[in-house]
């Protein structure tokens, strides 16, 4: 569910959700061999007011989601300043910077 609701977090840092970043959320769901119940509970949580992207598994895992979570940014052709801060800041949390 946190690594869902991390990608969540990015594709909603722009206050909007396009139809390319919606079937990208699904797509990295199918990848890390989530249900599709998973999603729901994501959502939930990453749009709570109160969740903050935060590090799931190893360090294999989070270099994974946050390669997850840029592919997101990416994903509809416009990485806003506000999906770019979510993921420095989740970067920095991993200890990868953009060196």
């Amino acid at each position: 569910i946190t690594y869902l609701a991390n990608v969540i977090i990015v594709a909603h840092a722009d206050n909007s959700l396009s139809p390319k970043e919606t079937a990208a959320i699904e797509e990295i769901r199918s990848s890390i061999g989530a249900k599709k119940a998973t999603i729901n509970a994501a959502m939930k949580a990453a749009l709570s007011g109160a969740f903050k992207p935060c590090l799931v598994g190893g360090f294999a895992t989070q270099v994974s989601n946050a390669s997850d979570m840029l592919y997101l940014c990416y994903v509809d052709g416009d990485f806003d300043a506000t999906e770019k801060s979510v993921l420095i800041e989740f970067c920095k949390q991993i200890g990868l910077n953009q060196e």
